[in-house]
């Protein structure tokens, strides 16, 4: 065999390597393509449940604080108030 030869089979063998490689490249990227396409299918009903969740919580902290800690302070204060005005009144 000679040297030209020899550089034919090489060119060849580094051709079907090349064209290996970016069958590879292609399926991989085919691959990719479908898992992102599968993720965005899944996830957006797990983000509107996350929403949904975020919406239920922001309206139960809302009714918490409108109904029980607002009651409570305003309690507090008043019994703040009274306790300062005995105060006062007693050391007279």
């Amino acid at each position: 065999m000679d040297l030209d030869a020899a550089r034919d089979i090489a060119i060849i063998v580094m051709a079907i390597g090349a064209t290996l490689a970016s069958l590879a490249v292609l399926i991989a990227a085919l691959i990719l393509i479908g898992v992102l396409r599968t993720v965005s299918r899944e996830a957006m009903p797990v983000l509107k449940s996350a929403g949904d969740t975020m919406n239920t919580v922001r309206g139960t902290t809302k009714f918490v604080a409108d109904v029980v800690i607002r009651p409570v302070v305003a309690v507090a204060v008043a019994v703040r108030v009274i306790a300062r005005f005995v105060q006062v009144v007693a050391r007279r």
